[in-house]
């Protein structure tokens, strides 16, 4: 009988996205079940028969680390083979999974990482934390500009393209994601394109057999690139050392010109397809007040 597998986080964009991975692998998977927080998936795993978890960390109501502490503590669940899914892959982070005996999969991922590390936990491999391998880039712009391609590319799969090959843009309906984070540094990560793109982005992340995307998981599914991109740029600037707080992306809608918004501290455009995103990161504070005019609700 094939595994029956048990998907916890609150993005039902990334929920999604691990079934489509799932189905991807040729692991032998008869069900897939899926939870919103941690005591959801709790509750899942207490009722029902479940041979994996994968398990987002932040969440409201139960955070996924809380759930697996409490697993851990049910002799009858307590050896529930489980991995972690998430953007927040500091050293620190992935030892503290380790010691619960839970491996990490860091967003985002391909099938064959999903199938990788699932092979080893239910081979019975015991999780070992990673050292540190990516340096503090001198640049900023330039590592938001790298990480940001790197999250469209394999998350949404867009087609990247030079700006000068791209059309002029101009005012419009705009989808603004916006990520506030504490830790070793505090701030807010920022991500908006026009709709046209935000639904080319979410087809490719989120379509299955021509089933077209609504609005709110467009809306999801833009929350969730920040959240995986967010989580890895500031991995990275912590040199692997810090651990951040990082919110629930906030996502609004605006009319007007981006290009009359106010500058982040650092940013970048990347264009793709017949649109474009932009990426910026706010350092010291929340985006200044001016650039939430224009109409978001």
């Amino acid at each position: 009988m094939g595994l029956k597998v048990l998907i916890v986080d609150d993005s039902v964009a990334m929920r999604r996205m691990l079934v489509r991975a799932l189905k991807m692998t040729e692991l032998d998977i008869d069900e897939v079940m899926q939870a919103a927080n941690g005591q959801e998936g709790l509750d899942v795993i207490l009722s029902k028969p479940v041979d994996l978890a994968l398990v987002d960390i932040h969440m409201p109501v139960m955070r996924g680390p809380d759930m697996i502490r409490q697993v851990r503590a049910t002799a009858s669940v307590a050896d529930l083979p489980c991995i972690v899914v998430s953007s927040e892959s500091s050293d620190s982070r992935i030892q503290e999974m380790a010691d619960l005996g839970v491996s990490f999969v860091s967003k985002p991922f391909t099938p064959e990482d999903i199938s990788a590390v699932v092979g080893e936990v239910l081979s019975g491999a015991r999780p070992q934390a990673a050292e540190a391998e990516v340096q503090l880039p001198a640049d900023a712009d330039e590592a938001i500009d790298r990480l940001g391609r790197q999250v469209l590319e394999t998350m949404a799969f867009a087609f990247i393209t030079d700006a000068e090959d791209s059309p002029p843009v101009g005012p419009g309906l705009w989808i603004r994601s916006r990520m506030p984070f504490t830790g070793p540094f505090h701030g807010e990560i920022t991500m908006e394109m026009p709709i046209e793109a935000l639904s080319e982005i979410a087809d490719n992340m989120l379509g299955v057999d021509g089933e077209p995307v609504a609005k709110q998981q467009m809306l999801d599914a833009l929350g969730e690139l920040t959240n995986v991109f967010g989580g890895n740029l500031l991995a990275e600037f912590a040199h692997g050392e810090g651990k951040f707080e990082l919110q629930h992306p906030e996502v609004d809608e605006y009319r007007g010109d981006p290009a009359t918004a106010a500058a982040e501290t650092h940013s970048t455009r990347i264009f793709f397809g017949d649109g474009w995103v932009r990426i910026g990161l706010h350092l010291g504070g929340p985006v200044p007040t001016e650039m939430a005019g224009g109409g978001g609700r």
